[in-house]
């Protein structure tokens, strides 16, 4: 999996973004030994991986990094260190919901804070947040309005 969010191919890392959905927090189950351990290592593996597919060159890997972020973060939000939060909410809301180059960036950044919204313990971090979206109301592309 991990091989696959770095390949060369986006196609690999688009369907390798999904993956890693499905399979977040991913820990050793032979390695019961270490517990909380090695599932901290499994979080912030997958942070350095989402940041990874966040500042991807393709458009349709960010997309779905940014979908796959925020699904993760609104199930897995007490378990995962604010500083992560912050990061990938910060890349969504400053760098995707400002991407001049690709509107379906755009609308998955809006769709992401959408789905973030309906968790509750997201409503404290992103009430900060907010305001700053409110220039995509005049968005040129109706999906992303």
């Amino acid at each position: 999996l991990w091989r696959a969010l770095s390949a060369a191919n986006p196609l690999v890392r688009l369907n390798a973004t999904s993956i890693l959905v499905d399979t977040f927090p991913l820990r050793d189950p032979n390695d019961a030994s270490r517990g909380d351990a090695t599932t901290q290592e499994g979080v912030q593996k997958t942070h350095k991986a989402l940041v990874s597919l966040l500042t991807d060159d393709d458009p349709a890997v960010r997309a779905s990094a940014s979908d796959a972020s925020a699904r993760i973060l609104a199930t897995f939000w007490d378990a995962i260190p604010t500083n992560n939060i912050r990061t990938i909410l910060n890349h969504i809301i400053a760098e995707h919901a400002s991407d001049k180059t690709s509107s379906s960036v755009r609308a998955s950044a809006v769709t992401s804070i959408a789905l973030l919204l309906d968790a509750p313990q997201s409503h404290a971090v992103l009430r900060s947040l907010l305001p700053s979206l409110g220039n995509l109301i005049h968005d040129n592309i109706e999906r992303v309005r």
